[in-house]
């Protein structure tokens, strides 16, 4: 291509996301507009009764000792790493898998699965008025293992499709493993909290390091393996998670 023709092209590229993110800024525009009218409780002052603040490493003791949370925040940080790893791999996979796939085509259905996951995000939350979390959560991390092997071992549209609708499964895990992790936390909840978002370190190491394991031993089909492996940690907190106590202590 010329560098006329190559600018030409780059000015189309660009404007063909043009609409996409206008659309995206009305609605984000829109949703601060209804955040901004929406009326929330009041916060209380705290009372002189109530505990004082600790210093910053007594503080991060007193949150960690909280088996719930111990697991929550490893839970999230090999779930993080999962989405992103399935996510990132998802189009250079298809291609490997079905080479005749147009890469548009596979493009389409990353994007495609995104709607999965916002269609598992509501499904997921009305189902969890009647399925307590922890045994949803337990469901859908067997089911994501389940189609990670599947795409690891199976051929043409079975392994694309079985990573195509782990979307849908990753959808309530989230924000389901930070509810039942800060759960019964108390005070210390903002802490726990903190914890919890750090936790998604893991979805800036585990994808190169399924890259490497890609690249060196057992390329991109097999290296799905590493996903199914995140989401057993997953299914381990949701099974665990009735042993701890109530109460929530160490």
């Amino acid at each position: 291509m010329s560098a006329a023709q190559i600018t030409a092209y780059r000015t189309m590229e660009s404007a063909a996301v043009k609409g996409p993110y206008l659309g995206v800024g009305v609605f984000i525009t829109a949703l601060a507009v209804l955040v901004a009218l929406t009326p929330f409780p009041r916060l209380h002052a705290a009372t002189a009764a109530a505990p004082q603040i600790r210093a910053p490493l007594r503080a991060v003791w007193h949150a960690i000792r909280h088996v719930r949370l111990r697991w929550a925040v490893f839970a999230q940080f090999f779930y993080v790493g999962a989405q992103v790893t399935i996510w990132s791999f998802f189009i250079d996979f298809t291609k490997t898998v079905m080479p005749a796939l147009p890469e548009k085509t596979a493009a389409f259905l990353l994007s495609a699965s995104l709607g999965m996951l916002m269609i598992g995000r509501f499904s997921g939350a009305f189902i969890q008025t009647r399925v307590p979390p922890a045994r949803l959560l337990a469901l859908y991390a067997v089911a994501n293992l389940l189609l990670c092997l599947t795409a690891a071992f199976g051929a043409g549209w079975t392994a694309v499709g079985a990573l195509w609708l782990t979307s849908f499964f990753m959808s309530i895990m989230f924000p389901t493993i930070f509810a039942l992790g800060v759960e019964g936390l108390g005070e210390e909840t903002e802490l726990g909290s903190s914890f919890l978002i750090m936790s998604i370190i893991g979805g800036a190491i585990i994808p190169p390091l399924t890259g490497l394991l890609s690249d060196r031993y057992t390329g991109i089909r097999h290296a799905m393996i590493v996903p199914a492996l995140c989401f057993i940690v997953c299914l381990g907190f949701a099974i665990m998670l009735p042993r701890m106590t109530r109460n929530n202590a160490p």
